[in-house]
């Protein structure tokens, strides 16, 4: 490691890259870690380069898309928060034979995670690789293999695990707070811009197997999914449907007009039923192609406890009465739990995965969301798909190990894995 802080690398600059940009950003500013952004890598160079100086371009707007959750509304650039400049790369081995980062921050299409991923890993750098962690299990499972052999730290972003709202539910649910856990409900059907039939995030490339691997349970439920495992605990059966309800999707241009038409080849709706290991069971369901507006449960997702419900940030009594969950765990969490969680007050989900990464290659051990758990992610979602082509119940574990694929076969082939 550099003797003047972990030199971070962006590999993939795209919109996503201003989350993690803005959650560096907050870290340094609160000198909470010691690093510094030494490399940027994309196919577009004159695209990465729009982060470098306030004043050029502001980085490209990713058109038909909503705000990433928990992200910043505003453009990141570089020199805000440091003086020194980041070279630019067009091909990540380039980047890797200049020796030129101890971390790298994968933020790429995943059909090619499991790629730059075990090339970054066998050049001795550390990294985190966005959600999914790769286009299947077992590319995932390689990926995990090759941190192992060069230990090297492999981390998944997945912002949602630091949601304060992700926090306290786990915090009501393993504390006891609503008693032992019964029940689960995690239903979201529709989607404020991409319903009923817009090309999702503007990027035709999510509506192909070949190259997203799925739809709608890798793209976005995927974090439905891991929240509910860091709160509920592991899932060890699923029943799982899946659906394409519509059959293409469209780019609009600024007047509205369809400019182009999509056909849609993966799951844009999900229905599935699981067991968790303490004996709950739930219901998760979601979709991007709902006609009519969004549908949600209110409150979701809802943790159904022997004593209370928790929705919306509250837990609920028997006798009508509610209490905010937040004051609760902060008079029982203590000043030290609390700093632990959101050191210094920050609460920005991207800062405090880019933390959790970054203490690990400090101190040792591993990252909150390590490459375990998003393989446990991973085998979830796709046990979804699997169950559903199988016509039965499927085990995530057998999944995870492989002895369930038959939906994965093709993509494995096609990428030799």
């Amino acid at each position: 490691m550099a003797r003047d802080g972990i030199r971070v690398g962006l590999v993939g600059c795209g919109r996503v890259a201003q989350a993690h940009l803005a959650g560096i950003r907050t870290l340094l500013e609160h000198e909470i870690v010691d690093a510094r952004i030494t490399a940027l890598c994309a196919r577009d160079v004159e695209k990465a380069a729009r982060y470098l100086k306030r004043g050029d371009a502001a980085p490209e707007d990713a058109g038909e898309s909503d705000p990433i959750p928990g992200s910043s509304a505003e453009p990141v650039f570089i020199d805000d928060f440091q003086s020194e400049p980041p070279r630019v790369y067009a091909r990540l081995e380039d980047l890797l034979e200049d020796e030129a980062v101890d971390a790298a921050l994968i933020l790429t299409s995943v059909n090619v995670h499991h790629q730059q991923a075990v090339a970054a890993l066998i050049a001795g750098v550390h990294v985190m690789v966005e959600k999914p962690m790769a286009i299947t299990v077992r590319a995932a499972t390689r990926m995990l293999e090759v941190a192992e052999e060069t230990e090297r730290i492999l981390a998944v972003a997945e912002n949602s695990h630091f949601f304060r709202s992700t926090r306290m539910a786990q915090w009501a649910v393993r504390s006891g707070a609503i008693g032992r856990l019964q029940a689960v409900l995690d239903v979201t059907f529709g989607h404020p811009v991409w319903s009923p039939n817009r090309c999702v995030g503007g990027t035709p490339w999510r509506h192909e197997k070949l190259r997203a691997g799925a739809g709608i349970l890798l793209d976005t439920a995927i974090h439905r999914l891991h929240v509910l495992r860091t709160v509920a605990g592991e899932v060890t059966e699923v029943a799982g449907r899946t659906a394409l309800l519509e059959m293409e999707r469209v780019l609009r241009g600024e007047q509205g007009q369809v400019s182009a038409r999509i056909p849609a080849g993966v799951e844009d709706a999900y229905f599935a039923t699981l067991r968790f290991a303490g004996g709950a069971v739930g219901t998760v369901s979601g979709s991007w192609s709902a006609h009519g507006g969004r549908v949600e449960l209110p409150g979701t997702p809802l943790y159904f406890g022997a004593k209370g419900c928790l929705a919306g940030g509250e837990i609920r009594w028997d006798d009508g009465g509610a209490e905010r969950i937040e004051e609760r765990w902060k008079a029982a969490a203590g000043a030290a739990e609390i700093e632990r969680l959101f050191p210094r007050g920050i609460t920005d989900p991207f800062a405090l995965e880019i933390l959790s990464f970054l203490r690990a290659i400090e101190r040792g051990g591993a990252p909150e969301v390590s490459g375990r758990e998003g393989l446990k992610d991973l085998a979830l979602a796709y046990a979804v798909i699997e169950s559903s082509l199988a016509g039965r119940t499927v085990s995530p574990a057998d999944v995870e190990g492989g002895r369930i694929d038959a939906y994965q076969r093709e993509i494995n082939a096609h990428y030799g894995i």
